[in-house]
């Protein structure tokens, strides 16, 4: 059986090697600014302890795993059956800052800076019900970059 040829392009080897080496220069000048704007990347998933009364704050740690460094960015995001009202909030585990959370995600630079060992808080509180089910578990999503 005769083997096909795609050994001739219309490129000469010169012009190859070229395009190649645009292509990993271009690349590498992509990449660049992102290692060394963040040393370290790590992602959390949660599940909150139950929650079974309105108005009651729910609070858990997360991401406490004494990754050393300094934050530089975080994203987070949750989510729960139904369509209960809770409001939600981040907070790095000294007490402050807190920022607010919803389902659709939210990436945020207001750690930067901050102790990344001592990890961060979560708290629910459900304001209503709605059509969620009782006790309702919330599904949590963290990314921790450091510098």
């Amino acid at each position: 059986m005769k083997k096909a040829d795609f050994s001739y392009s219309g490129f000469t080897l010169k012009e190859a090697v070229i395009r190649k080496i645009l292509v990993i220069s271009v690349l590498a000048l992509l990449v660049q600014p992102a290692i060394s704007w963040a040393k370290d990347a790590r992602a959390y998933s949660a599940v909150s302890p139950g929650i079974e009364r309105l108005d009651s704050v729910m609070a858990y740690p997360v991401a406490n795993d004494n990754e050393v460094g300094k934050i530089a960015k975080v994203y987070i995001d949750v989510s729960y059956a139904g369509n209960a009202a809770v409001h939600s909030e981040l907070c790095h585990a000294s007490g402050s800052p807190c920022i607010q959370v919803g389902s659709v995600g939210r990436q945020s630079t207001v750690f930067e800076g901050l102790d990344a060992a001592v990890g961060f808080v979560l708290k629910h509180n459900v304001q209503r019900w709605g059509s969620s089910p009782r006790p309702l578990f919330i599904q949590s999503n963290l990314g921790v970059w450091t510098q």
